[in-house]
């Protein structure tokens, strides 16, 4: 399984992804630095300005 899998598979089975739980806004934080983007552009609805 490569790097692109792996991470997939983890993304589905992780319980925010499954809506099990909702993020803090720290984890929103944190992932919006690992990511490289804004936090509010996490937050947006897609399609949204």
């Amino acid at each position: 399984m490569d790097i692109r899998e792996t991470f997939a598979k983890n993304l589905r089975d992780s319980a925010l992804e499954r809506c099990v739980y909702s993020p803090t806004i720290d984890i929103v934080d944190n992932l919006a630095k690992i990511l490289g983007v804004k936090a509010a552009d996490l937050l947006k609805e897609a399609g949204g300005d």
